[in-house]
């Protein structure tokens, strides 16, 4: 290698380098401004969460539950006089009869579901709502450590001061 390739080649290095990270700050400013809307998406999936999903879904099992409790009361009345009607021969009725036995059956099984949906929902709201936070914490991190990113000096202004000192 001859010495003017020698004395240009650390010069051509160093202008590469310095192009490189000239255009990597805009990239680190841009990626700052998608990790602050990452929060702000995180916050409101907490505070959404938090005021309007959990109150909403509790809200709408417990007038299930109030529902279906009023169902299960009417079927059961239902049954009672069918019962009293059995004494009558033929016993009329039979197939509705059936049908409302089968109706208890299918209510009963619904509410007891709904209050286990509303007990896991009680249950683990903490640990959704924990998470939702974590999520958020995540994303503050990481906006924090791009915002570091963005406004520390950039490396070329470093150099170029380095370059002039030299000379």
């Amino acid at each position: 290698m001859s010495s003017l390739a020698r004395q240009t080649f650390p010069a051509l290095v160093l202008v590469c380098l310095l192009a490189s990270l000239v255009e990597a700050q805009p990239l680190v400013r841009e990626a700052a401004r998608t990790a602050r809307r990452d929060v702000e998406i995180a916050e409101l999936h907490l505070r959404l969460y938090v005021r309007v999903d959990f109150a909403l879904r509790l809200k709408r099992l417990d007038s299930e539950i109030r529902l279906t409790e009023a169902q299960l009361a009417s079927i059961k009345r239902i049954l009672v006089q069918y019962r009293l009607l059995e004494r009558l021969k033929p016993a009329p009725l039979l197939g509705t009869r059936e049908r409302t036995k089968l109706q208890l059956l299918e209510t009963e099984l619904r509410l007891q579901d709904l209050r286990v949906e509303r007990l896991l929902l009680r249950r683990y709201h903490p640990d959704q709502r924990r998470l939702f936070e974590l999520e958020a914490e995540r994303a503050r991190d990481r906006e924090r450590n791009l915002r570091r990113a963005a406004q520390r000096r950039p490396i070329s202004d470093s150099l170029d001061a380095r370059i002039a000192a030299d000379r």
